[in-house]
């Protein structure tokens, strides 16, 4: 008879755990959407560079649509906004969840040395000290960034 409401406790709690598992699984998996998307602006901002010598400041200077970079029912998506701005930083929009309305920045780091010796760096990561990053603006908490998105000090 005592083995009924132990089994019903312990049932209950893995019920607990699986949906705040959940939870922190779908903020990650938006969180990575947007670090998966930064393959296209990377490639049309080192072009740019490599072309003239400085990072754009805009999409409209890559080619990009002006802040939204993809179209139809902005809810469909996770990341609905991308706005590349000064010193190779870029900008991804969130739009659902409880992600809604936050920022993740993914900025260059330019390390000095002949060609283009640039990293890019997500969120809060730190570029190494004597180069230079754009700044970041990321308003994601630190649990809801990946181990290479935090602040390692």
């Amino acid at each position: 008879m005592l083995e009924i409401p132990i089994y019903l406790l312990v049932l209950g709690a893995m019920g607990l755990v699986a949906v705040f598992g959940y939870v922190y699984a779908q903020r990650h998996l938006n969180v990575m959407e947007a670090v998966f998307l930064m393959a296209g602006p990377r490639t049309t901002m080192m072009e740019y560079r490599a072309v003239t010598g400085v990072w754009p400041t805009s999409n409209s200077q890559t080619g990009f649509p002006d802040a939204m970079f993809r179209t139809g029912d902005r809810d469909l998506y996770r990341v609905n906004a991308v706005q590349i701005r000064e010193a190779g930083a870029v900008d991804f929009g969130f739009s659902r969840g409880a992600l809604k309305g936050k920022v993740l920045t993914i900025r260059a780091w330019e390390r000095p040395g002949p060609g283009l010796p640039v990293e890019w760096l997500c969120g809060h990561a730190l570029s190494l000290p004597g180069t230079t990053a754009a700044v970041d603006q990321t308003t994601l908490s630190e649990e809801d960034l990946p181990s290479p998105c935090r602040a390692h000090k």
